[in-house]
């Protein structure tokens, strides 16, 4: 089976304990790109092995970051995914996808999937994180990114559309760690 023409650009700042199943989880594509920001754990070591596109760049905000990679790593597909480390593409998202970039739909700027959260291992459907709707399958040409708080926003050039099939996330790195995250965030945005 062919490969997907999607770059893949994942976004990591200390994520050895999560980049293993997300790159495993992307034999469907050819082209993955991964944008840290100065990791000091085993990231870079990883990439390495997995032999995928590694790139460097100061943590300003996410859009900021998404920008700087989107005009530095050179994508080689038109049509981009972009993941957090902590993320994991289904075999029914990869093809999916597979199948809107070979068609390349005209007037379409970008992508909406819903994320599916997992602690434990275990999903966490009836919390009020499900769904949440995320813009993460772009056109490389039409969609710039703007800081918000701690997260971003894009300015998006054509229609955004909804995927059917959902990303999965799943953060390893325990609860106290989630709990210093979410206070660090919520301080971002205060």
């Amino acid at each position: 089976m062919s490969k997907a023409p999607v770059s893949v650009m994942i976004f990591t700042l200390d994520e050895e304990i999560h980049l293993p199943s997300c790159l495993d989880a992307l034999g469907w594509c050819d082209d993955v790109i991964v944008i840290d920001s100065y990791s000091t754990d085993r990231t870079e070591a990883i990439c390495r092995e997995w032999e995928v596109r590694f790139f460097q760049n100061r943590f300003e905000g996410f859009g900021s970051q998404r920008n700087w990679a989107l005009d530095n790593s050179q994508p080689h597909h038109p049509w981009v995914l972009i993941l957090d480390a902590d993320e994991r593409v289904t075999p029914e998202l990869g093809e999916e996808l597979k199948r809107i970039a070979e068609a390349d739909p005209a007037g379409v700027g970008a992508y909406r999937v819903r994320r599916r959260f997992y602690m434990w291992g275990r999903w966490l459907r009836y919390s009020s994180l499900y769904p949440t709707w995320v813009v993460r399958f772009i056109h490389r040409d039409r969609v710039r990114y703007i800081n918000r708080g701690h997260a971003e926003t894009q300015e998006v050039q054509g229609e955004i559309r909804d995927l059917t099939h959902d990303l999965i996330d799943e953060n390893l790195k325990g609860i106290d760690e989630w709990f210093e995250r979410q206070n660090r965030y919520s301080r971002k945005d205060a």
